[in-house]
């Protein structure tokens, strides 16, 4: 027999006529049935029974049948449950108010049995397709999960002896009281390559099946992208003399960016490495960030470029790809993939443009966020100076005139930086101090007291509590702009 066949209808009438002429029409059709004469009478027997179809009628004493729908909807136990009303009027309203409750169809009184079939039928069809596609999808996530699970656990189960059978051999080659011959050394190097290779690989594998499984929490800063690219291209600039491949870093200082600067150095790393692989002596790699495009760092190179197949193919998982570059390097084929997965976990984005021959450019975008300072004084002066004077740095101010309005504040905006005063009337500094280090949101929240009391135990409080610094009154604002930068860039 069909599921639909098999399936519970709910008729919701207050008329026994029509829950007896519906229910002939259907018990012929053999479809289990349940009758409610009223809509709490209703919204009880669907909560307990989930049916597979109800059908509704509109007008009813008490709770009509919108009322009805509505309720039905915000029950997360049968909101998905479908909803056809039933009613005398025609007016086009009544259908559109329907379909706008949550109703999947609308059939007029006096009913056409076979229209009312079929659209019952429809329904119901619909219903256990769409639940037999929920059923498949849950099988195919679970067993990916198992499937990254058990990657996962092989990875990290074969990094530990990869590294030690690396190091054994460097140290095998290294010896100076048993040196090898000169063709041994170039062997075990060749060696100690490919270890370096599988390791590398089995990392990112890692990096992967955590990312896939959600066991990876980004911690974003506030970070000076031209002091990351150039962290970053130093540790490469060998790697690229030694091919006869300049790089050249044109990210300006105070290019401030925000997200995991330890994942985001991963992306321009492999972006750096990937570019020098596929260049040749001669080549020239650039750094720089687009004017156009904002909280964004891209590589460029002059070297041998992509073909549209390759590009198309260069971030999937399901297809990996390890080109060999320009003088032979081997690739793991993952650093690319993941490169994209640490950007999406930023909401960002990672894309390119290439042509064979001509080169290629790599956009790794973050999201673009304002810094946003919480400024927590009574004095309104002090407040208007603090934005005056970090105008320069383009941050976004908040203020507040007292511990009580700070509070409220943050139960509803998480700050990136909070200037606090200790010294306020309605509630001072230190219980807003408390409430932040105790608050999930603002515990890391980077907070500068300020405080007319220059007493050491007050800044040993302050310290004790969780402050990240302490500015005594008057404020010297030459010496705080820098302070602020150290968190916010």
């Amino acid at each position: 027999m069909n599921d639909e066949k098999t399936s519970l209808i709910l008729i919701v009438d207050d008329n026994p006529k029509n829950l007896q002429v519906l229910g002939n029409i259907l018990k012929q059709e053999g479809y289990k049935l349940a009758a409610a004469t009223n809509g709490p009478q209703a919204l009880e027997f669907a909560l307990k029974k989930g049916p597979d179809l109800i059908l509704l009628d509109i007008m009813m004493p008490g709770m009509d049948g919108f009322e009805v729908c509505e309720r039905l909807k915000n029950e997360p136990t049968v909101r998905d449950v479908p909803v056809i009303f039933l009613s005398a009027r025609t007016e086009t309203e009544s259908a559109a108010k329907s379909f706008e409750k949550g109703a999947v169809d609308y059939v007029s009184k006096p009913f056409n049995t076979k229209e009312l079939l079929a659209r019952v039928k429809t329904q119901l069809q619909l219903k256990h397709a769409t639940e037999r596609l929920r059923r498949e999808k849950e099988k195919a996530e679970e067993a990916t999960k198992l499937k990254d699970k058990f990657v996962s656990l092989v990875a990290h189960d074969l990094k530990a002896p990869f590294t030690t059978i690396v190091g054994f051999l460097e140290l095998l080659r290294d010896d100076p009281k048993n040196p090898l011959q000169q063709e041994q050394k170039e062997i075990l190097g060749s060696v100690i390559r490919n270890g370096e290779g599988l390791v590398r690989m089995i990392e990112e594998l890692l990096q992967i099946s955590r990312f896939q499984t959600g066991k990876v929490s980004l911690e974003k800063t506030f970070f000076d992208g031209h002091y990351l690219t150039a962290s970053v291209a130093a540790t490469l600039d060998l790697l690229a003399k030694k091919k006869g491949i300049n790089l050249e870093n044109e990210v300006g200082p105070g290019t401030r960016l925000y997200g995991d600067m330890d994942l985001f150095a991963g992306v321009i790393q492999n972006l750096l490495s990937n570019a020098i692989k596929f260049c040749n002596k001669g080549d020239i790699i650039t750094l720089f960030a687009p004017s156009d495009q904002k909280a964004t760092i891209a590589v460029k190179d002059t070297g041998i470029g992509m073909s549209k197949e390759s590009q198309g193919r260069i971030f999937q998982h399901e297809e990996v790809t390890s080109t060999r570059g320009t003088a032979g390097e081997k690739g793991t084929g993952f650093g690319m993939p993941l490169s994209r997965d640490i950007m999406e976990a930023h909401n960002g984005t990672l894309t390119l443009e290439s042509s064979e021959g001509e080169g290629s450019i790599f956009y790794a975008s973050l999201p673009f966020v304002r810094p946003k300072i919480l400024v927590v004084d009574d004095e309104d002066s002090l407040r208007e100076l603090f934005k005056t004077k970090f105008r320069s740095i383009d941050v976004e101010f908040i203020e507040a005139e007292d511990g009580e309005k700070a509070i409220e504040i943050l139960k509803t905006t998480t700050p990136h930086f909070i200037f606090l005063d200790i010294m306020m009337p309605v509630m001072g500094g230190f219980p807003v101090l408390k409430y932040i280090r105790n608050n999930p949101s603002t515990k890391t929240t980077p907070v500068v007291v300020v405080t007319c009391n220059d007493k050491i135990e007050t800044r040993e409080k302050a310290f004790k509590m969780g402050a990240n610094d302490f500015v005594n009154k008057p404020l010297v604002m030459e010496e705080l702009i820098p302070r602020v930068r150290r968190f916010v860039c």
